[in-house]
């Protein structure tokens, strides 16, 4: 039993020797790095894949720590939220404020939970060719949708994204 420790406090050991090495040069290859700590570049191969593990498991509970602080909060401010609007519910105008914050809240928490994706829908007049547009029909049709010039209106969505990537 105490083998095992020892070994595994040396590899720790180690592996900071390697994170401290390569930090401070990164071009180093695997087996210049194992002629200065004096392993095989298997084992150094090993080292770096089990530090970039360890690396993205402490990002992500770092990450998880985060988002739960925040939903706390955000939980604890809808709960002050209706408080007041229970307090409110005799004089519904008076609560607006209240159902603002509410609403800011559930949306900033399905943000934070992914849930929150608005889909932006840009759209032009129906005598367009879709397939045969240059960008100038294609701004005067926005416009004219946007100003509510004629009825005849159609999705251009994908349209604006192949010029927006040019």
């Amino acid at each position: 039993m105490a083998r095992r420790s020892r070994f595994k406090v040396e590899k720790m050991k180690r592996q900071v020797k390697v994170a401290k090495v390569l930090r401070k040069n990164p071009y180093l290859s695997h087996s210049e790095l194992a002629k200065v700590l004096k392993v095989s570049p298997s084992t150094i191969g090993a080292d770096i894949a089990e530090i970039k593990a360890n690396c993205v498991r402490m990002s992500t509970e770092d990450f998880l720590f985060h988002r739960n602080r925040v939903l706390r909060e955000i939980h604890d401010m809808k709960q002050k939220c209706l408080t007041q609007l229970n307090k409110l519910r005799m004089e519904p105008s008076k609560g607006t404020r209240w159902v603002e914050e509410y609403t800011k809240l559930i949306e900033k928490e399905a943000r934070i939970l992914g849930l929150y994706a608005p889909e932006l829908r840009i759209m032009a007049l129906k005598r367009l060719d879709p397939d045969n547009v240059d960008k100038e029909q294609r701004d005067a049709a926005i416009n004219a949708a946007a100003y509510g010039q004629d009825s005849e209106i159609i999705d251009i969505t994908p349209l604006q994204i192949a010029y927006d990537e040019n």
